[in-house]
């Protein structure tokens, strides 16, 4: 292999590795359709053919596995950018949001958990460009030439991410009481998104507070 040749695989190499993560998100926000659609079928069908169960559990693994390596890769590979960010909290949030309501309109689990899910992406997106204002007023953020997106807390990221884990229950109905436990699952993520939006807002109060005493 000359040197010419060389140079071009690793422009290719690295091509990849700017779009690879981004190419996961994307295929995760096209899933989410079909996913709820299939849901929605193999809920509805009296008997429904084992491929469509088969499908649900392939498109959830899907779903799954991409929003995982999406992060993880980006990380590894330094390639993160405002607009991956941007595209990987779509792509969950409409998954998120797709998925439970359709089990909403299923009466699987309560409606009104759709709407604490719709604020809490609301206050999310809110409490973050509060917290980048004041920690970049501060100058206290770690990459000042690199903003964030988002400003995540354990608490509401551990809650999310259970959202998300949540149709698992759905997929192992003929061997668990589903209905049940995603009910419950429902009021504990409910009170689990509270805390999280009390923290973030003393988080706010925090920073404002230090940043009146750089004044």
């Amino acid at each position: 292999m000359n040197l010419l040749n060389l140079l071009n695989l690793l422009s290719l190499s690295d091509l990849l590795k700017k779009h690879i993560p981004n190419c996961l998100s994307a295929i995760r926000l096209l899933v989410v359709l079909p996913f709820v659609v299939g849901i929605y079928t193999v809920y509805t069908a009296n008997y429904p053919a084992n491929w469509h169960n088969v499908l649900i559990i392939l498109l959830f693994s899907c779903i799954i596995v991409s929003d995982v390596l999406d992060g993880f890769l980006a990380r590894k590979w330094q390639s993160a950018t405002v607009w991956g960010a941007k595209l990987d909290i779509i792509a969950d949030a409409s998954y998120i949001i797709a998925t439970l309501t359709i089990f909403a309109y299923l009466y699987i689990t309560p409606a009104w958990f759709v709407v604490v899910m719709l604020a809490k992406c609301a206050e999310f997106i809110l409490t973050s460009k509060i917290m980048n204002s004041l920690e970049k007023s501060q100058k206290s953020q770690k990459s000042p030439n690199k903003p964030r997106v988002a400003v995540f807390d354990k608490i509401g990221k551990t809650a999310v991410s259970a959202v998300m884990l949540l149709p698992s229950v759905f997929l192992l109905r003929n061997i668990l009481d589903y209905r049940l436990i995603m009910t419950v699952f429902v009021y504990l993520l409910t009170v689990a998104l509270v805390i999280s939006f009390l923290h973030r807002v003393g988080k706010i109060i925090q920073l404002k507070k230090g940043l009146r005493g750089l004044q």
